[in-house]
């Protein structure tokens, strides 16, 4: 995460985490010299953070939710991210999320 934050740090104003453990040191998850406001959701709140319930539900299309992800090797995980990550979307005017990514960088 650190690693996919840090050439636009500058640009992340907010970010928002559930309560789960896996973010108990979310502050080294950050980028160094980030400004960004960090927020956790509250317990059972999903319409909170729509955008990480929206990519769990595709997430769940390519891999089983009741599957342990902890199973998932480094190269299932990165053929998850390239799916996810040029799958158009309507949201973003057809456009994949890597293109919007990478018009983003651009002009930054």
């Amino acid at each position: 995460m650190k690693r996919k934050l840090r050439p636009i740090k500058h640009l992340i104003k907010t970010i928002a985490f559930d309560n789960g453990k896996e973010f108990t040191n979310h502050k080294d998850l950050l980028p160094k010299s980030t400004t960004a406001k960090v927020y956790f959701c509250d317990a059972y709140s999903p319409w909170q953070k729509p955008l990480i319930e929206k990519a769990n539900s595709m997430i769940h299309r390519i891999y089983p939710k009741n599957a342990d992800i902890k199973q998932l090797t480094k190269s299932q995980l990165l053929t998850i991210e390239n799916k996810l990550n040029n799958l158009p979307r309507k949201i973003l005017g057809y456009l994949t999320p890597n293109e919007v990514w990478h018009k983003k960088l651009e002009v930054a």
